[in-house]
């Protein structure tokens, strides 16, 4: 391997053979350059269509034309040569892992172990992708593999403009683009209130074993938790600084504690604030309002204690006083069929927290409709379908906050 070591001016300069001949190697198949760089691996005329940069093959093995890479750090470091650093842009290029999900080269040149070749970052190019799925536009590298990118449902770092075949591995051109690695997914076990993370495969790779997925630290900090059944869906994003897939948006319902800013008639709308949990447990105000649904038939009182639930597809907040003593949650299952048209109906409960045993005979309990408009209601489930319920003491009944779809 050729030593590239930048000399500083005054430094005497004793290149090595194999140095030099590398050297006087680059600059024949450069040469006549006239602003265009072209060559042996680069037929034709320099490819206007893709931006290139030059990568220092950093992963031990030597890599054919088209092949892929992981950009990682710079190639010349601040710290090594600052005036190298700022002449020219080299990036090391290692084997992909789920760090460079949207950052990886396609190599347009072969490019030995040790040594600095093209490749494209941005625009169109040829490459190899594994096609998962026929509707797979679009694709990205994935862990491990330096000769092809793997097809993907619903984003990607690259789009697939046109593929050979629609199954397997085949050749394909693809737009290469930024992207902030966005992956939809479906939980596949319960996400309860006041946990962290949940367990879900991506839609873009669903024979791929379960992922954890995390609520960001800004959404624990603000004591909301996250409540869905299996096959909610949502977008995850791979963070750099954490190291794992944190949630950016889901179909799940967001539950909160508050205070209510002033009296709020029954079924009527009126201002909320949010609380969080401070130091010792005790509610801290967040100065964050928002409006909610009184989900009760009675007034709540201002300054009550009340629990909350965002829903996503009804952009609404929903409200109920608060109580301690017993379990403030339920996770129960139908024991029969619930339509949009049912105040209630029987259930069983399968766990319960932050409270008592609300069914400590197993004899079952009732859980309760929210009504929408009239005889309207806002749930509706099979017989056997599993969701969450929160308690409401005035009324002595448990409300249902989450329900798997018909």
């Amino acid at each position: 391997m050729p030593d590239l070591t930048p000399v500083k001016p005054g430094e005497p300069l004793r290149p090595k053979a194999e140095t030099w001949n590398y050297l006087l190697e680059q600059a024949a198949r450069l040469g006549g350059m006239t602003g265009l760089p072209v060559g042996d691996a680069l037929p034709g005329s320099w490819p206007k269509n893709s931006a290139l940069v030059r990568v220092l093959n950093n992963t031990g093995f030597d890599l054919d034309r088209f092949s892929i890479v992981g950009l990682d750090a710079p190639g010349i470091t601040p710290s090594e040569n600052l005036d190298e650093f700022q002449r020219v842009v080299i990036v090391s290029g290692v084997t992909p892992s789920v760090w460079h999900a949207g950052r990886f080269g396609i190599l347009w040149e072969p490019i030995p172990a040790g040594y600095i070749g093209l490749a494209a970052v941005a625009g169109v190019s040829q490459v190899q992708v594994y096609m998962n799925a026929p509707g797979h536009r679009w694709a990205d590298c994935w862990p491990g593999a330096r000769d092809r990118l793997v097809s993907r449902g619903e984003t990607g770092g690259a789009a697939i403009l046109w593929a050979e075949s629609t199954s397997g591995l085949t050749w394909a051109l693809v737009l290469l683009r930024p992207t902030s690695a966005l992956r939809a997914f479906e939980i596949d076990t319960d996400c309860l209130p006041d946990t962290t993370y949940v367990q879900g495969f991506f839609l873009d790779d669903p024979g791929q074993a379960s992922n954890y997925l995390y609520a960001p630290a800004d959404n624990v900090r603000l004591g909301v938790g996250r409540s869905g059944s299996p096959g909610t869906r949502g977008w995850a994003q791979w963070s750099a600084t954490s190291g794992r897939y944190e949630i950016v948006w889901g179909g799940f319902k967001l539950i909160a504690e508050g205070r209510a800013d002033s009296t709020i008639d029954a079924d009527g709308t009126g201002s909320v604030s949010l609380w969080w949990a401070g130091e010792g447990g005790a509610l801290e105000d967040s100065t964050l309002d928002v409006t909610a649904r009184n989900v009760t038939d009675k007034a709540i009182e201002i300054e009550t204690r009340v629990t909350l639930y965002y829903d996503r597809q009804e952009n609404q907040w929903y409200c109920f006083p608060h109580e301690a003593g017993q379990a403030r949650w339920i996770r129960f299952q139908l024991s029969e069929a619930m339509g949009y048209t049912d105040g209630s109906a029987d259930a069983s409960v399968l766990n319960f927290w932050d409270g008592s045993d609300p069914d400590p005979e197993e004899e079952g309990v009732v859980v309760v409709n929210c009504a929408v408009s009239g005889q309207n209601y806002l749930f509706g489930g099979d017989e056997g379908a599993i969701g969450l319920a929160c308690y409401d003491p005035e009324n002595d009944q448990y409300r249902i906050v989450q329900l798997e779809c018909p």
